[in-house]
């Protein structure tokens, strides 16, 4: 585990090796960081893309995306949707 500094945010993150990425939100709280390949949005999991229409055309491919990282990352819980 490794902590990062953001010079452009100011954002302080922790990453592991496989560039599994946290950090804290408004709460304090520990919580995972995520930045989509495809549009490169970023944010926590329920802010990601949170300003996209998702049903457009250009978000398909970052819908698709997010449908198969939600589905590997939680298993066991029900599937996070974007739209």
């Amino acid at each position: 585990m490794k902590v990062w500094f953001n010079q452009n945010s100011g954002g302080v993150f922790l990453s592991d090796e496989n560039y599994n990425t946290a950090m804290l939100d408004d709460c304090g709280t520990l919580r995972d960081w995520i930045v989509c390949p495809i549009c490169g949005s970023e944010g926590f999991l329920n802010e990601i893309h949170e300003d996209e229409d998702m049903n457009s055309i250009e978000m398909a491919e970052c819908k698709e995306w997010w449908d198969d990282y939600t589905a590997e990352r939680f298993p066991n819980k029900s599937k996070y949707s974007l739209v």
